[in-house]
């Protein structure tokens, strides 16, 4: 189901809290069975914001049309390199990997 949120002028998946808290538990037990899911999980996650802030679900049109754009604008194999390419190369990124 789909709910406007008429106050700040915003749309929102009905229970968008929930997906995102349904998102963070699987990318935690995706983690602890295979740790190469952390890098994964590391790209996901701006993927996942901008795609909250981006796309509009009021309407199907609207969403087909949003949807599109953030595809286009985040998801070319450029930007998806230069993501994967800043991530691997962070000296912030802790990763074990499989059997450390």
């Amino acid at each position: 189901a789909v709910v406007s949120t008429q106050s700040t002028g915003s749309s929102a998946c009905y229970g968008s809290s929930i997906v995102e808290t349904q998102y963070s538990q699987f990318l935690e037990q995706q983690v602890s069975l295979n740790p190469l899911m952390k890098l994964y999980s590391s790209m996901l996650e701006p993927l996942f914001l901008s795609f909250n802030s981006m796309v509009d679900n009021t309407s199907l049109d609207s969403f087909c049309k949003t949807a599109h754009q953030w595809f286009a604008q985040n998801c070319s194999l450029t930007k998806l390199r230069e993501l994967a390419t800043t991530l691997i190369t962070s000296p912030n990124l802790e990763f074990e990997g499989a059997g450390g």
